[in-house]
């Protein structure tokens, strides 16, 4: 597909603690830095033999664009080979388990918006607005051969009515544009684009929703390679997109930029527990902001692209060598503090080291550890709970508050 426009909350609160490298760093105290990985699952019910990418939310369904064939009857899908073009489809959560999600039968997104041309991937502004990316088949002066340029245009949604269909001010039919984004207020519209720079390859770039239209667009500076920048989505202040440049593992990467002071950061490889020697791309968050789904053309997938589900997981590195866990255990929105929580402490290899419960006070503790080794501290808990982690002189070297998975 690239060559076309070249979780879920756990029950179960898993805490890794281990002493090494890993990605992604950010440095918390001197002794201890936090970093992230993604545990990646399949899907079910979604994905088909054919290319099935880039997933945004609209109210509960998840909307991806795919070149799957449809039905003219239903809408829905069929063995009926009807066509071989991108269009845009729903799906709704059938249910989750720990460790996968199973959908509902896809069907198409809007049949107002079925095309026999290649329409999508698109982003929302809200419910209510969208910019999506269609083919325009245009024939140069010098040549009988038409061009297959992607363009944008921005539609009002009322239900399943779509309306006021318009192709972007500052559209070149000369020029390709996919790919789109918008900014957490919607006032400035990000897009993957072939237009004239100093770089080379694909790049992305933004334009500011003005009075009545949209600005010329310009690069986004910091972003950009001289590789392909592509698929991005925005999420608050960060900015997920793919990039094949050379610090990657391979084909296209998933990397992340903050906004910060009127600039995005250099961009960041979100690592080899996501990122593969194939392509992968379209990522999007739940509303829980620690999991959600994303695309990959990786080996022992259903078709040329499919969409993967995964879970953000915070790691705490801790630098010294030590011999004692100590920690302690409160409910986040609850009087008191959760006691008698039996918790459990495994190697890598998931056998039992030790076993314990939380005392009056949550608190807990496992001692004469052997150092450098990688532990895991399960508790089957329900509900919120904070964890801070204690160092050997009583002090709090690391408090997580959030409802996920948590790696220290």
């Amino acid at each position: 597909m690239r060559k076309l426009y070249i979780y879920q909350l756990l029950s179960l609160l898993v805490f890794q603690l281990f002493f090494g490298h890993l990605y992604a760093t950010t440095q918390v105290f001197d002794s201890v830095r936090v970093e992230y990985e993604y545990e990646v699952n399949t899907v079910f019910g979604l994905n088909s033999k054919y290319a099935d990418f880039s997933p945004v939310w609209h109210y509960t369904d998840l909307v991806f664009a795919s070149d799957r064939e449809w039905n003219y009857n239903n809408y829905g899908e069929s063995n009926w080979n009807k066509s071989k073009k991108i269009n845009l489809f729903k799906v709704k959560v059938s249910s989750y388990k720990s460790d996968s999600v199973v959908f509902d039968k896809p069907e198409l997104f809007n049949n107002l918006l079925l095309s026999d041309d290649h329409v999508g991937p698109l982003a929302f502004n809200g419910l209510n607005e969208a910019v999506f990316s269609e083919v325009n088949k245009s024939k140069s002066k010098k040549s009988k051969v038409k061009s297959l340029n992607p363009q944008l245009y921005i539609i009002a949604i009322n239900g399943k009515k779509i309306t006021n269909k318009e192709k972007l001010n500052f559209i070149d039919p000369n020029y390709a544009y996919s790919q789109p984004t918008f900014s957490a207020d919607g006032m400035k519209l990000f897009f993957v684009s072939n237009l004239p720079s100093d770089l080379g390859g694909s790049n992305i770039f933004v334009s500011e929703r003005l009075e009545s239209s949209w600005s010329n667009p310009i690069l986004v500076a910091n972003l950009n390679s001289d590789k392909n920048d592509m698929f991005p989505v925005v999420k608050g202040n960060k900015m997920i997109f793919s990039s094949d440049r050379d610090d990657g593992s391979g084909g296209l990467d998933l990397y992340e930029s903050i906004y910060v002071d009127g600039k995005w950061s250099s961009p960041q490889n979100l690592g080899p527990s996501i990122n593969t020697p194939f392509d992968e791309f379209g990522m999007v968050f739940n509303p829980n902001g620690k999991t959600g789904y994303f695309s990959s053309n990786r080996e022992n997938g259903n078709g040329g692209d499919d969409i993967y589900s995964f879970i953000k997981i915070e790691k705490v590195i801790v630098n010294n060598n030590l011999d004692v866990i100590k920690g302690q255990f409160e409910y986040m929105h609850l009087e008191g503090s959760p006691d008698k929580m039996e918790v459990i402490l495994l190697d890598e290899s998931g056998n039992i080291v030790s076993k314990t419960k939380t005392d009056q006070n949550g608190n807990f503790v496992f001692n004469y550890l052997p150092t450098n080794q990688k532990y895991t501290i399960k508790v089957n808990q329900e509900g919120d709970v904070v964890l801070t982690l204690f160092n050997g002189d009583g002090n709090a070297i690391f408090l997580s508050n959030e409802k996920r998975r948590i790696c220290i």
